[in-house]
């Protein structure tokens, strides 16, 4: 119990910031900025009467702009080829905070626990098991179809 306690207190807590959803066609806008610890996250957006959201693959981005990632991307071509009549491919950045000194391990713990969590079709590493830091994730901005508040004990 005490253990867990002090846990509970070294574990770092991480916020991260979601951007508005961008379609694909119209990435080369935002592929020269330059943010530090950014995720890019891919979802696909049904148009029937309303919107659905579901998560497609979760990425990360460390000390390199999007440009230089996307570039090395081995899964968006995949994920953009897969688009269903009726949907389109929406991309989102999450800018990363956090209590702790943010480094590429942390930033890789963040991103194994959103695959653990979510499980998005196009990840397949961290899927099943989840062997790393302890993190607490708190989503704000446009997060949604991943959980607000996420914390793996």
């Amino acid at each position: 119990m005490i253990n867990s306690f002090f846990r509970k207190l070294s574990s770092p807590k991480v916020t991260i910031r979601w951007s508005k959803d961008i379609p694909v066609y119209k990435l080369n806008a935002v592929l020269s900025e330059k943010t530090e610890y950014l995720y890019c996250f891919i979802q696909k957006r049904s148009f029937l009467f309303f919107s659905t959201y579901k998560l497609l693959y979760v990425g990360m981005a460390y000390k390199q702009s999007i440009e230089q990632r996307l570039k090395t991307h081995h899964k968006l071509p995949t994920v953009v080829k897969k688009k269903k009549f009726g949907s389109s491919i929406m991309l989102r950045f999450g800018t990363v905070s956090s209590n702790t000194k943010i480094t590429e391990s942390l930033v890789k713990a963040i991103e194994g626990i959103l695959i653990f969590v979510h499980k998005p079709p196009y990840n397949l590493t961290e899927r099943s098991t989840y062997r790393n830091k302890e993190v607490v994730i708190t989503n704000r901005g446009k997060y949604r179809p991943m959980r607000k508040k996420i914390s793996l004990r």
